[in-house]
């Protein structure tokens, strides 16, 4: 006797959509570093808001401090990131910051345009960086 096995098969697709206004021109002041410009952005300073790290094509990072909060940024006049012992790693510079090793801070992860990654660990015992 030969048995009939019949498989149903079901899937569900949901569709997910964000939408977006237009694009709106450097509306929070993130101006004055260079070309390139790839931003990143993460609590460097352990203060609760968002500071900014942009990549720029002469290999520096440019880090703007964000002086307000996370829902009314305000962001300091950019210093080059050599202040907290990233140096300019050549062209294109393309950061990324995480805590992979576990220890609490934010490690530098920086991409260059000649496949490169360098990574800056983070010496400090907190993400309480500030400059002045």
């Amino acid at each position: 006797m030969k048995k009939i096995i019949l498989f149903y098969l079901t899937y569900s697709t949901l569709a997910y959509s964000q939408s977006f206004t237009g694009p709106t021109y450097n509306p929070y002041n993130l101006t004055g570093a260079s070309g390139n410009n790839a931003p990143y952005f993460v609590d460097i300073n352990g203060d609760g808001d968002f500071d900014c790290f942009a990549g720029l094509s002469n290999g520096f990072l440019a880090y703007y401090q964000n002086l307000g909060t996370n829902n009314s940024p305000n962001f300091d006049t950019y210093y080059y990131a050599t202040a907290f012992g990233i140096f300019n790693v050549g062209g294109k510079a393309k950061p990324a910051f995480v805590d992979l090793d576990g220890d609490g801070d934010y490690d530098a992860y920086i991409g260059k345009e000649d496949n490169l990654i360098y990574y800056f660990s983070n010496s400090s015992s907190t993400n309480q960086i500030l400059l002045t």
